[in-house]
């Protein structure tokens, strides 16, 4: 004959269930203790690629600010007729865009590699703002024609005459070419 279990006292299926809820809080406590070290692996992470960004994006600018200032150095010299300056600075200037690792193109190209993927958009618009009188994209969109036009997108070249001073004004995601002027407010 088998014996019968005797039901549990009160006190035993306490003990049991604090005995399980015990297994259950250490098990939790580990899993926390693990995500928490990732997280914060993952911040550090974070935290040194900005900064390796923003260093990136700050030698970029003052590579641009040279080049600049070479540029406008190249204009003098033209204009005095000083054609060895200007080859000299012709060739600064080239090397500012095209220095390996360190030049301008290189870094910019540094500088997107840890851009995430839905933030590309808006670098491309900056991009494409910045380089609208590029002679290849000019190019292109005269090759493509009505090719080039996105979804509510339509692309015209717009001939600008020398020495204007342009910009290009948006509103509500309408643009157009305009000449800058002065204004204060």
């Amino acid at each position: 004959m088998a014996e019968e279990k005797k039901p549990l006292s009160r006190s035993e299926r306490e003990a049991q269930i604090k005995d399980k809820a015990g297994l259950v809080i250490c098990v939790l406590a580990a899993l926390l203790a693990i995500n928490t070290l990732m997280g914060g692996s993952n911040s550090s992470k974070i935290l040194n690629n900005t900064i390796d960004a923003n260093n990136t994006w700050s030698f970029y600018q003052a590579k641009s600010i040279k080049q600049t200032l070479a540029e406008m150095a190249y204009d003098d010299a033209m204009r005095a007729g000083d054609k060895k300056k200007a080859e000299a600075l012709a060739a600064k200037i080239d090397r500012y865009d095209n220095e390996p690792k360190e030049g301008k193109k290189d870094l910019m190209a540094k500088g997107f590699s840890g851009v995430p993927e839905y933030q590309l958009d808006i670098y491309e618009w900056w991009l494409l703002t910045e380089k609208r009188s590029d002679p290849d994209l000019i190019a292109v969109v005269e090759q493509l024609g009505e090719k080039a036009d996105g979804f509510s997108a339509e692309l015209k070249i717009v001939d600008i005459p020398d020495g204007i001073d342009w910009e290009i004004q948006d509103s509500d995601g309408m643009e157009r070419v305009v000449e800058k002027h002065r204004s204060w407010y």
